[in-house]
């Protein structure tokens, strides 16, 4: 009967070296511990030929499984997130439930708990509307029941202030426009990030006095109107004509731009 034995075992880094040894032939494994724990490998150990080969598969597996795991740890993965992984390096369907068991029972892959830190992530740090949080969550093939009521814990107050929050930060680059153009890019601006249309309409059109004094719409509209004469001033026909166009474009009125024109 030929005896596969360990003749060297020594820690390399998280990984352990491990060379067996038979009549015939010398290999050497780079392991991870779990290996070493689950075939209690230590120097002299004797191992028969069917446990080695047995023990060879497992290695085939443990090594792509610390990839996995280094994958899974370097930031919170989701379930979809470590199939698309598995898929990418060629892993049949039925042969990732392996890796997806072990990430799970490892208490390192939980969905559930991917959802509520993601949801708080996202709409209070990044201030991102219901609206773009369900859809990132579907998109990450996320069970809805997982997520479904805590997101229905968030109330209008919170979402207000988070309007309010992204209306501030926008405003302060809203200075050198029109007021009606200023009003649009801070609505878009929101919106964008996942907010009802009608509750951002709403809470903006409650703060265009503020934003009306703190837009300085007629220096905006000076430095606007030099650039379209600039622009037209080749085609002296239809210059007047372009001008009104370009700045109407810009968000101004018609009587404000007549009134810059010289009426």
């Amino acid at each position: 009967m030929i005896l596969y034995q360990v003749v060297e075992l020594k820690r390399v880094k998280r990984k352990y070296l491990v060379i067996i040894k038979t009549d015939k032939s010398e290999e050497d494994y780079l392991l991870s511990e779990d290996l070493i724990v689950e075939y209690r490998l230590v120097k002299g150990k004797e191992l028969e030929k069917k446990t080695y080969l047995v023990f060879k598969e497992s290695y085939k597996r443990d090594e792509l499984y610390q990839k996995v795991l280094h994958y899974a740890l370097y930031k919170q993965r989701c379930t979809s997130e470590i199939t698309d992984y598995l898929t990418k390096h060629n892993i049949l369907k039925q042969d990732q439930i392996y890796y997806l068991n072990k990430l799970i029972n490892a208490s390192i892959l939980d969905d559930s708990k991917y959802a509520t830190n993601f949801i708080q992530e996202a709409f209070e740090f990044k201030k991102y509307g219901l609206k773009k949080i369900i859809y990132d969550l579907k998109q990450k093939r996320i069970d809805s029941t997982l997520y479904t009521k805590i997101i229905a814990e968030i109330t209008n107050k919170q979402i207000t202030e988070n309007i309010d929050y992204l209306y501030q930060k926008k405003l302060k680059s809203t200075k050198n426009k029109s007021i009606n153009r200023a009003v649009q890019d801070i609505k878009q601006f929101i919106i964008r990030k996942g907010y009802d249309y009608a509750l951002v309409n709403k809470v903006i059109e409650s703060k265009k006095s503020e934003i009306i004094n703190s837009v300085s719409e007629d220096d905006a509209l000076d430095k606007d109107y030099l650039i379209a004469k600039k622009k037209y001033s080749k085609k002296p026909e239809k210059e007047y004509q372009n001008t009104i166009s370009y700045l109407l474009r810009k968000g101004y009125t018609y009587n404000k731009i007549k009134e810059r024109m010289g009426g």
